[in-house]
């Protein structure tokens, strides 16, 4: 807005009035104490980076539900792997789903306590026996693993 010559005492209230689309960054808090951080619209390397740094200087116990990157090419399970070891030092919690590249990552964020599973269907399963109260939940992965099930699986089951 600055570029464009609208000056800065214009662009505060509409800032502030701004929101995120669907999926990108939404917060939720839950009846439960549970926050959670909806942002299964997509994940790159540097997407997930920022979430997690984001994410590491909350307060509570940090959770970070990673979904498998996809159409990262041959350096995938490196990425994956480099993804894992900020999310080791960033959650105390993580969980990777999807195939070996998702294993890869829970492999590398060692200082977390870490689960892999499969599908979304399997961390929703996981996560009803693991959130409690204050717990802050980051769910970021690529749309294709589908974690948009679980942000709704969490958000259902707290009505």
């Amino acid at each position: 807005a600055l570029a464009l010559g609208v000056k800065a005492e214009h662009v505060a209230p509409c800032a502030a009035k701004l929101t995120p689309a669907p999926r990108r960054g939404e917060v939720h808090v839950l009846p439960s104490g549970i926050t959670l951080v909806d942002d299964s619209y997509n994940a790159s390397p540097v997407a997930v980076t920022r979430l997690l740094e984001l994410l590491a200087e909350t307060e509570g116990r940090r959770v970070a539900v990673l979904g498998e990157m996809l159409e990262l090419g041959r350096d995938s399970l490196a990425l994956h792997r480099e993804v894992g070891l900020i999310a080791g030092r960033a959650a105390d919690v993580v969980v990777a789903v999807g195939g070996p590249p998702a294993a890869a990552l829970a492999d590398a964020a060692t200082g977390a306590e870490t689960h892999a599973v499969d599908d979304a269907a399997a961390a929703v399963s996981l996560l009803a026996g693991l959130l409690r109260k204050g717990d802050v939940v980051l769910v970021k992965g690529s749309r294709g693993i589908g974690l948009d099930r679980v942000a709704d699986a969490l958000r259902e089951g707290e009505r």
